[in-house]
């Protein structure tokens, strides 16, 4: 306790700062990875921001890093993926409380009714209403079986336990064991084979609720209009959203690369700063970033930001579905890290 308490009084004096790692302003539903802040909740923590830090762009801590001139309590925002409610629901609230983000776009969803691959699989398995007693999905080279048993039927405890659970628990159930599994076969692979996969589980589930009403992402419109606002920033997070440090150098370039072409096309932004999809990275990884010109890249590792940091491979903390006084304690523990 006293070794504790002394780290933490050494943290509220040193030049330090902090990136928060947001994706989803919506009402979590079968929200397995907790990826998802309801609109109240984070108009708190947007509350609390405003009153315990002082919320800078990226670009300004960037700068603040290269002076040596980092200050305790600053705290960046971002957000990854490009979701839809980023614009219509994050940007409003971002006005309100008058504080900056980065916005970090997969841009192969950009203008398309295309769910990601890992949303449309939490819903085929863990809302679909009965799966086969006998399940068997080839997902690339490999083919996963599993028989599901009483659990084929979506039964209304079952339901509960899939709404309820997330990957920081074990799987409570047969249904959620699957989905893990084949998560991690289905990042590993191809964006082809990944639809393939999709294309043949929904031929095996009998999913009856509602179908996506739009896309899940922004629009090119409504990805301009962001980034036209004051408060914002652009950055890359490549075109299929692959876990980089996964892949070949010549296909993380391509990735990068050709991401950033699309976003400042669409923008008109200069687009320097990049977020590593998964927080999956080499070394590779951080020398095409830096070939290509970025100034900053984050990652998904808990860190703080001080004179130690790679400019390459900044540190993120993930904010969940945290009520304005949770959120709080998280941000002092953070910022006296």
């Amino acid at each position: 306790m006293k070794r504790k308490w002394l780290h933490s009084l050494r943290g509220m004096f040193r030049n330090q700062a902090i990136v928060l790692m947001y994706h989803r302003v919506a009402e979590p539903v079968n929200d397995p990875w907790q990826i998802m802040v309801s609109p109240e909740h984070f108009s708190q923590q947007l509350d609390v921001l405003k009153r315990k830090a002082s919320v800078i762009p990226l670009d300004r801590l960037v700068s603040d890093y290269r002076r040596n001139a980092l200050k305790r309590k600053s705290v960046v925002l971002t957000f990854d993926d490009g979701y839809l409610d980023n614009f219509t629901t994050v940007r409003p609230l971002l006005e309100k409380f008058d504080l900056p983000a980065t916005f970090f776009i997969t841009t192969g969803k950009i203008g398309t009714r295309e769910e990601f691959w890992w949303d449309e699989l939490a819903r085929l398995m863990l809302q679909s209403d009965e799966l086969p007693a006998q399940f068997s999905l080839p997902v690339g080279t490999e083919t996963i079986g599993v028989e599901t048993g009483a659990e084929a039927r979506l039964t209304p405890e079952l339901k509960r336990q899939n709404e309820t659970w997330t990957t920081q628990e074990d799987p409570p159930n047969r249904r959620c064991a699957l989905f893990l599994a084949i998560w991690e076969k289905m990042r590993a692979t191809a964006t082809e084979a990944q639809r393939s996969t999709l294309g043949s589980l929904r031929e095996l589930a009998r999913f009856n609720g509602p179908a996506v009403s739009e896309g899940p992402c922004m629009s090119e419109e409504q990805l301009a209009s962001l980034g036209r606002h004051e408060l914002v920033r652009i950055g890359a997070h490549t075109v299929t959203h692959p876990a980089l440090g996964e892949w070949p150098e010549a296909f993380q370039r391509e990735e990068i690369l050709n991401c950033r072409t699309r976003l400042e096309e669409i923008t008109g932004q200069t687009v320097n700063h990049l977020a590593y999809p998964f927080g999956v990275y080499n070394e590779t990884s951080t020398k095409v970033a830096g070939a290509l010109g970025f100034e900053a890249a984050v990652t998904t590792r808990e860190k703080v930001v001080d004179g130690k940091s790679s400019p390459l491979e900044l540190g993120r903390f993930e904010v969940v579905n945290w009520g304005g006084e949770e959120f709080e304690e998280y941000l002092h523990y953070w910022i006296n890290k």
